[in-house]
């Protein structure tokens, strides 16, 4: 009895000794995959990329060689840029311009709709179609109350938020033009589910660069990840409206 009690306390010491060392060794390939995604960012100055969710995943396409300037159409020519991205129609040399101010992103890598790269808050994906380009940006934690900032220009003139909430350009002759619209801002779930609160608006804003694209989100209430959708529309050239109070 005492031969069989020492051989099961020494098979059982032998089994701890094994799960020590497995936890040593997962803990090293945790201190390891960390380390590894912060030499990125120190080596790189670059943000490692996450996947996107799913439906983003979806709209992006296949991997594809990675293309900085797109042509939905033959009258619309997208570029993207270190932020964001540029909208122009070369008939009427009409472009508009989105960049985000917080999303300080890595090397796009191209998909067959577009392109998708790391941020430091998740990432940021841009889909190009025929009648608009979207920008997605995943935020995977919560900020609480937050003002998500985006320069934007245009060559046709001011941007002015209407009462519709989407944001067009008002030209030299006060006629606003609609060529080019930022429809109202979205935020959508993981899965692609419009959970926008209520009220939220685009705000026009302008600092020593020039103007501002201003959206002043509370997070609490939403979904983690959750997902910042801005746009510009490509709609026919030529169409404009009279500006009120100008």
């Amino acid at each position: 009895m005492t031969m069989a009690n020492d051989s099961s306390t020494k098979a059982q010491a032998r089994s701890k000794a094994r799960r020590r060392r497995g936890a040593r060794w997962v803990g090293a390939a945790c201190v390891l995959g960390a380390g590894a995604a912060l030499a990125v960012v120190l080596t790189t100055g670059q943000a490692p990329l996450v996947a996107a969710p799913g439906f983003i995943e979806q709209q992006l396409g296949a991997p594809a060689a990675t293309k900085t300037v797109r042509r939905p159409t033959t009258q619309i020519r997208v570029e993207f840029g270190k932020s964001g991205f540029t909208v122009a129609v070369p008939a009427t040399k009409e472009q508009a311009s989105i960049s985000s101010n917080d999303a300080s992103g890595g090397f796009w890598q191209g998909r067959s709709a577009g392109a998708v790269r790391g941020t430091p808050f998740g990432n940021e994906a841009v889909v190009v179609t025929p009648k608009q380009t979207e920008q997605f940006l995943t935020v995977d934690r919560r900020y609480g109350g937050k003002t998500w900032t985006w320069q934007i220009d245009s060559s046709i003139g001011v941007p002015r938020v209407g009462d519709d909430g989407y944001v067009a350009f008002i030209d030299k002759s006060h006629a606003i033009r609609q060529d080019l619209l930022i429809p109202p801002p979205r935020i959508l779930d993981s899965s692609g589910r419009d959970v926008t609160p209520k009220g939220l608006r685009w705000v026009v804003g302008a600092d020593r660069t020039g103007y501002l694209l201003q959206l002043d989100l509370n997070d609490a209430t939403l979904p983690v990840p959750y997902v910042i959708d801005p746009a510009i529309t490509h709609r026919a050239t030529g169409t404009t409206a009279v500006a009120s109070g100008m």
